[in-house]
């Protein structure tokens, strides 16, 4: 009984031995042919790698101007403003996780270290960089279309948005910085275009729909006690307000529903009506935003045409610019 015993052990040994010589001949066969071939990446991560390498680029543009406004003893909002470009695009790079880079491929005669990851590359910008150059890539970034792309899944769609938003902001006021009017096209004051309102928008669209109920009634109470010269206008802005919290609530389906937070009056203090209506259009941004992860992807573009335009018309000239507006 005892040598069935070893004998069985002795043939799985062997069949071991056997087994682990064939496995590692096989590796010297693996050795001796090609790398692997590098996967394909998928739709989303080469849009994230894309935005990624925009927001390399931007880091770069402004360290090299805000080295090249320092050392020339530049004085203004100018070198401050570009070193909080180069910190929030900083910010952008690391939370979009980087730029990748491809690993050496390695080889049969590299050594056991040849499999280590590329270092990530930093784009040095060639020749002098100025304002200009960062306003440029300010207001030439596709952040926003990148969000608006179907291949962007939520989350990524939700951070593109705000980075945008944070870019537009600084675009607009670089601009300032460097006494050049206007926007890049010639355009007026962003917090005044017109925007349609998207359809259909997510039930979700709710509290956007109430803030601007709410904005259109502290505007009939500013129109109610404004002088004649000044009333006619705020009672046109209510109106409109009015009209697009309607048209946010089609929509949205909740129109006329339990889910309709319209009232007929809001609580608001008529002591400091236009600190009321302050608060209330900082609303609108985060109201806006938190509409893309739910929204269709062909309507992601006109929500943040309208969280943009919340931004500007919300952000204070006294307050730096948020590195994610309308994301806390």
């Amino acid at each position: 009984m005892h040598t069935c015993v070893r004998r069985s052990q002795g043939r799985l040994l062997g069949a071991l031995l056997v087994s682990g010589a064939l496995l590692l001949g096989g590796c010297g066969v693996r050795l001796d042919g090609p790398p692997p071939e590098v996967p394909s990446p998928e739709p989303g991560e080469i849009l994230r790698q894309e935005a990624a390498l925009e927001t390399a680029e931007i880091l770069a543009l402004a360290e090299a101007a805000g080295a090249e406004a320092q050392a020339s003893g530049a004085t203004g909002d100018a070198p401050g403003d570009l070193a909080h470009i180069a910190s929030d695009a900083s910010t952008h790079l690391t939370d979009l996780g980087g730029v990748w880079t491809a690993p050496p491929r390695p080889s049969a005669t590299d050594g056991p270290d040849s499999g280590d990851a590329a270092t990530e590359p930093t784009p040095t910008p060639s020749g002098q960089v100025t304002g200009e150059d960062v306003l440029d890539a300010l207001e030439g970034s596709t952040a926003a279309d990148r969000a608006a792309d179907p291949d962007a899944d939520a989350d990524l769609a939700t951070l593109l948005a705000s980075i945008a938003i944070n870019r537009a902001l600084w675009a607009a006021e670089l601009r300032a910085d460097l006494g050049l009017p206007g926007g890049p096209d010639g355009s007026a004051d962003p917090a005044t275009a017109d925007h349609d309102i998207p359809d259909p928008l997510p039930a979700s669209a709710a509290p956007v729909v109430r803030t601007l109920d709410a904005l259109g009634y502290t505007q009939e109470v500013i129109a109610a006690r404004a002088d004649s010269s000044e009333r006619g206008e705020a009672a046109a802005a209510a109106v409109t307000l009015r009209d697009m919290a309607e048209d946010v609530a089609v929509a949205a389906g909740i129109d006329g529903t339990d889910a309709d937070p319209r009232v007929a009056a809001y609580s608001i203090d008529t002591a400091d009506l236009q600190g009321a209506r302050a608060t209330l259009i900082a609303e609108l941004l985060p109201g806006w935003l938190a509409q893309v992860p739910d929204a269709e992807t062909d309507v992601r573009a006109p929500l943040i045409a309208l969280a943009t335009q919340a931004a500007f018309l919300g952000q204070d000239p006294d307050l730096r610019i948020a590195t994610y507006p309308g994301l806390g």
